[in-house]
């Protein structure tokens, strides 16, 4: 029973394609101006994450603009009066 399942798993497995989408708590994460340094750090670090083999470009590319928008909106917010 297993060796006739193991094949159609690892062929599942294999052929599912990976869909990145930014966290919604990213995209809902509030503008804590008194932790802004360790925010953008975080995302940054995120927006250089390297593109997974099974991942679309344009999923790849879409899931960094929203890193990079959220690092500058935190920057816009926060700046100093």
């Amino acid at each position: 029973m297993i060796r006739k399942l193991l094949p159609a798993l690892l062929l599942t497995g294999c052929a599912s394609t990976v869909s990145y989408t930014p966290p919604t708590s990213v995209t809902a994460m509030p503008n804590d101006c008194a932790n802004q340094v360790a925010m953008i750090n975080w995302l940054e670090s995120q927006a250089r994450v390297p593109r997974h083999s099974m991942e679309r470009q344009e999923d790849y590319e879409r899931s960094r603009a929203s890193f990079r928008h959220r690092i500058w909106h935190v920057r816009y917010v926060c700046r100093p009066v």
